[in-house]
């Protein structure tokens, strides 16, 4: 599950976007994923996500079992 993405955005409130990392490669996003960061617009939670998206998969290119190591 390499192409999945990690971290995602989640809308919690009117003006509060949390940035989460899935619990697993193999879960739905849920409210057992942990918090990384809160956001209050969208447009910065989703360069966050992209960026740590991007950290990840580099990580994990170089360590033996991807999900081993985390970005943040």
């Amino acid at each position: 599950m390499i192409d999945s993405e990690r971290y995602y955005v989640q809308r919690q409130e009117i003006h509060v976007f949390l940035v989460r990392e899935l619990a697993a490669p193999s879960q739905e996003p849920g409210e057992e994923d942990r918090i990384v960061r809160l956001f209050p617009d969208r447009e910065s939670a989703y360069q966050f996500a992209d960026a740590i998206n991007d950290m990840q998969r580099k990580l994990d290119r170089h360590t033996d079992t991807p999900w081993s190591v985390r970005a943040v």
